[in-house]
């Protein structure tokens, strides 16, 4: 089977990898789809470990690989940490970028008429990145032609990410992701009218699926 591997290393878009957390406890993968949801990785770590230093908060990136395909890109929180006097355990827990997006305000007023709403939602993105220090690297993925116009507006000060999520949300509209292709290559990908098909099977720990 593919080795599972989190990584870390600097923040997009330098992207890359410095480093693996190779001795963590309770590695997880949370892949959530739809709008108002992220991805997110948590995993416990001895506060002592060198990759315990190798990061900072809020300015490293844990990346997922299963073989050679990266799964997920996020940013690294705010950690918690359990210290007594034997030892020493960090709750590392990092979010999306879809998430990145939901703290990028736009800080000027737009609006659109008739507009596709795949191309409204990469406009929102292109401005958060034109400011100073805003520069995540994403670029336009898959899926931005969705067939649906929209007239839709924004003020100074609304978050992006929360403004793509109210457009999606709206009647016949979207799934979003900002997915990683590469360690360095985050890209916008719109799923219409929703990510994914249902194919009516249910999976059940212990039957013969699982």
């Amino acid at each position: 089977m593919a080795a599972w591997r989190f990584l870390y290393g600097p923040p997009q878009p330098t992207g890359g990898v410095s480093g693996e957390f190779g001795q963590a406890r309770s590695r997880t993968l949370t892949l959530r789809p739809g709008p108002g949801s992220y991805h997110e990785v948590s995993l416990d770590l001895n506060g002592r470990d060198v990759a315990a230093a190798a990061f900072t908060e809020l300015q490293n990136d844990i990346q997922v690989m299963w073989g050679s395909q990266i799964l997920f890109a996020g940013r690294i929180a705010p950690t918690t940490d359990d210290i007594d006097a034997s030892s020493h355990r960090t709750q590392v827990t990092a979010l999306d970028y879809r998430e990145v997006m939901r703290r990028r305000a736009v800080y000027a007023a737009a609006s659109w008429t008739g507009i596709e709403q795949g191309s409204i939602a990469w406009q929102m993105i292109q401005t958060a990145q034109g400011l100073s220090g805003g520069d995540l690297g994403i670029i336009q993925g898959a899926g931005g032609a969705t067939g649906v116009t929209r007239t839709y507006s924004v003020v100074a000060g609304d978050m992006a990410g929360d403004k793509i999520d109210e457009l999606a949300q709206m009647d016949n509209g979207f799934d979003w992701d900002i997915t990683p292709y590469g360690t360095a290559d985050l890209r916008l990908d719109i799923f219409h009218p929703q990510r994914g098909t249902s194919r009516g099977v249910i999976l059940q720990p212990g039957d013969a699926l699982i």
